[in-house]
């Protein structure tokens, strides 16, 4: 702030006041020896001079309270300046508050932010003090959840793509076709079953003329002796055979063939692994089949033991078949329990790849099959009429394969 001009005006007030009481005490006590004057005559201090008559001491006293006054507004000035400086010492006091107060908040808003992403990846405790995240105690556990969970996406996507059969893929140059492998590896553990709800599914969803059956089992033949043969004991399916010979391998060569015009359905036998690895391996299938927009399916039947577990896993594992889809059929026919899978990390992992899918392959009832099986019967001819089943034992045959059915219509991969 700039300094105020000193100016004559105000010291010229202040010394007529001097003057004026000095001649007051003046006329009060005449010893002092001062010389009285008129208080009526003019009497001016300009510039510190005095005019008219005064006395020495009236000088002396003039002079002090000149400089006095003189002291007062110096002084006035300097005391302005602090009081004009306090103002923006406390706005910077409060500057230096708010911008404290904005890092706080700043500091708040992290911690929220960080407390938030702490909910999203766990479970709170709060104990009134601190803020704790339940960490895992069951990965095994947390790693089925998320096969469960990626399952579940996969077939939404799935089903989201392909919907219902959808008649335009099958007309000319934008034929669609699929190549299915019913494998179980071992014996018995409910391969041949599956392979004919299959085809009784596609009979029953009007596929039949879409499907080309091929019966790779040539030592027990019962899924094409069954659905393919005539009453003169005619075949009306297609042999072909997985082998390591040299003057046989060509043999399986007619599935792919017959897969450029129609889904094949190839039920396999058991200990088959390694030729039909090799016949995909020697023969680029994989590669084929994309050039042939042809799909491949491999539906594992597992009965739940352990061996048959890791011969799944051998297959999703291999390098040589990581083209093709793998559908794990978990078999509760013959086991019930499949608990094996929360404590199977190795197995949980298989389950949750982008090309890995699984179902059930519900309960049927002992009676029931064991009758199916004994008569060499489809599915359709034991619910017809004069089959020899009763209503309940029908109704129990209807509901096995409506479940089964269920599945299927969820993973939407036939015909």
């Amino acid at each position: 702030m700039p300094k105020p001009k000193s100016t004559g005006t105000g010291i010229r007030k202040r010394n007529q006041q001097v003057s004026q009481s000095a001649t007051a005490n003046k006329t009060e006590d005449d010893s002092s020896g001062f010389h009285s004057f008129n208080q009526d005559e003019p009497t001016d201090l300009k510039g510190g001079e005095v005019e008219g008559e005064s006395t020495d001491l009236t000088e002396d006293k003039t002079e002090n309270l000149i400089e006095d006054e003189s002291t007062n507004l110096t002084s006035g000035v300097v005391d302005l300046r602090v009081v004009e400086d306090e103002p923006t010492n406390k706005t910077e006091d409060l500057t230096e508050a708010l911008t404290e107060q904005e890092v706080v908040a700043m500091e708040v808003t992290d911690l929220e932010v960080i407390e938030q992403d702490v909910i999203e990846q766990g479970e709170i405790l709060n104990d009134g003090s601190d803020v704790e995240v339940k960490v895992r105690e069951n990965e095994e556990t947390k790693l089925v959840e998320n096969a469960v969970m990626v399952q579940q996406q996969q077939t939404e996507l799935h089903s989201s793509e392909l919907g219902q059969v959808d008649e335009a893929k099958f007309s000319e140059g934008e034929l669609e076709t699929g190549l299915h492998f019913t494998d179980g590896e071992k014996g018995g553990v409910g391969k041949s079953l599956f392979c004919r709800v299959l085809l009784e599914y596609c009979n029953t969803r009007g596929y039949k003329d879409r499907i080309q059956f091929v019966e790779s089992d040539l030592s027990n033949p019962d899924v094409g002796r069954i659905y393919f043969t005539d009453e003169n004991g005619g075949k009306n399916y297609i042999e072909a055979e997985f082998t390591n010979e040299e003057k046989k391998r060509s043999s399986a060569d007619k599935i792919f063939e017959l897969a450029t015009e129609k889904t094949v359905i190839v039920n396999l036998p058991s200990n088959i692994y390694s030729s039909v690895t090799d016949w995909f391996d020697r023969n680029h299938i994989a590669t084929l089949a994309k050039d042939q927009n042809i799909k491949i399916y491999k539906w594992f039947i597992c009965n739940g033991g352990h061996s048959s577990i890791d011969k799944f896993k051998e297959s999703a594992n291999d390098e040589k078949l990581k083209d093709i889809t793998h559908i794990f059929v978990r078999n509760q026919v013959i086991f019930d329990d499949w608990t094996i899978i929360e404590k199977d990390k190795d197995l949980a992992e298989i389950l949750a790849r982008e090309k890995v899918f699984q179902m059930d392959f519900p309960q049927f009832s002992f009676e029931e099959r064991n009758r199916v099986d004994a008569g060499q019967l489809t599915f359709s001819k034991a619910l017809a009429d004069g089959s020899g089943f009763g209503i309940l034992s029908k109704q129990r045959i209807k509901n096995f394969l409506n479940a089964t059915y269920a599945e299927l219509d969820r993973l939407n991969f036939l015909p």
